[in-house]
């Protein structure tokens, strides 16, 4: 067959970037023509992958751009299947939501943003951009298969466009890479010390993490309030760059936590962090499901996550990890905190741990999704 893999960005070297190119790797040693679209300038020459037009900074051009790129090379060339996972108007016969439902993160974001804010969103062009797409993808009788990678997402979609039809849906939790992980985790117990001293981390403290971007939507101010009624001993690692980075070390040294709280900005040794972590904090607002939740469990953090994460659907609550539900209610997650200090990380609990999601490993979850590209 003749498949349009629809990836958007070919800037990027993060996970995205990497799964799409092994789906297409796959799907051609499966004897399938393959096509990644994209924009920008692609990090190496494969034949098979097309700059369809230039990248933007600003983002609703980029959209627009893409979206008309890809109309005039699907009108074009005919594929028997347009596998998107970037948001577009054109005709898509598989969709994977990696992003999750716009609509419902909106709605979620009523509970935190400003009046004047709110306003915005009915004529925001870039919402309704992108309002429309998911719309007419999600609806399109065109579509035959919509992969979301939670159950979390599965029901927004079901809730906010019930003409979707259910039986389209499939849940693919997202995979890690579980085997390449091994040697990592394996060697992490030995370097232990000598990541503490390079981090500059106390050997006996209690030590979390928080890893990510977007600060606000992962919830870094509900976990720096959560510390401030959390014991003195705990330290907090916070990897990852935002914006507003000035405003939450602000808000760490308002709350008296600024020697408690280290800031490591963006890094590409993420697996230093997971080593010497007990515990791994997810506080999200929202995220479909973050890769975050298995690369932790895989080097075996124990975690702890909001349910508005659809990562918290892998967690075994009281072995794994612990789930909360009050993303106002800083006490809550601080009561989770407390609890998961019994789960100090030692080898035999952390390996538990790292088997919980051995099922998870990224070659599992991708031959499930290359299955239902049919």
């Amino acid at each position: 067959m003749k498949v349009s893999i629809l990836k958007g960005s070919l800037d990027g070297k993060g996970g995205l970037e990497k799964y799409c190119r092994r789906i297409a790797h796959a799907l051609s040693q499966r004897g399938d023509e393959v096509a990644l679209l994209g924009f920008g300038k692609p990090q190496n020459s494969e034949s098979n992958v097309h700059a369809i037009c230039p990248s933007y900074k600003l983002s609703l051009l980029q959209l627009l751009s893409f979206d008309r790129a890809c109309k005039k090379y699907i009108d074009k060339n005919n594929p028997d299947i347009v596998f998107g996972f970037f948001r577009n108007t054109c005709l898509q016969t598989h969709y994977r939501a990696g992003n999750g439902c716009h609509k419902a993160y909106l709605e979620r974001r009523k509970a935190t943003d400003p009046f004047w804010k709110r306003l915005t969103y009915a004529i925001n062009p870039l919402h309704r951009f992108i309002l429309d797409c998911e719309k007419r993808t999600f609806e399109s009788p065109e579509l035959r298969c919509l992969i979301v990678n939670s159950h979390l997402v599965q029901r927004e979609i079901e809730a906010y466009y019930p003409k979707v039809t259910k039986d389209k849906i499939k849940v693919i939790h997202n995979g890690v890479e579980w085997n390449e992980l091994k040697k990592p985790f394996e060697d992490s117990f030995s370097a232990r010390d000598a990541l503490l001293s390079e981090l500059g981390l106390q050997k006996e403290s209690f030590k979390l993490l928080f890893i990510g971007h977007e600060w606000k939507r992962k919830g870094l101010g509900l976990l720096l309030n959560a510390l401030k009624a959390s014991p003195k001993d705990i330290e907090l690692m916070v990897v990852g760059s935002d914006r507003h980075e000035n405003e939450f070390k602000g808000l760490a040294h308002s709350l008296g936590l600024s020697s408690q709280i280290h800031f490591y900005g963006k890094r590409s040794d993420a697996w230093r962090f997971y080593s010497v972590a007990d515990v791994c904090v997810i506080p999200s607002m929202y995220d479909p499901f973050a890769n975050v939740t298995v690369e932790a469990l895989a080097m075996g953090c124990f975690v702890i996550s909001s349910a508005d994460n659809g990562g918290s659907e892998v967690l075994q609550t009281g072995q794994t990890g612990f789930v909360f539900n009050d993303l106002q209610n800083p006490e809550q997650l601080a009561e989770c905190i407390l609890k998961s200090r019994s789960f100090t990380k030692n080898p035999q609990r952390a390996l538990d741990i790292r088997n919980s999601v051995q099922h998870l490993d990224f070659q599992n979850q991708l031959a499930k999704l290359i299955a239902l590209i049919t």
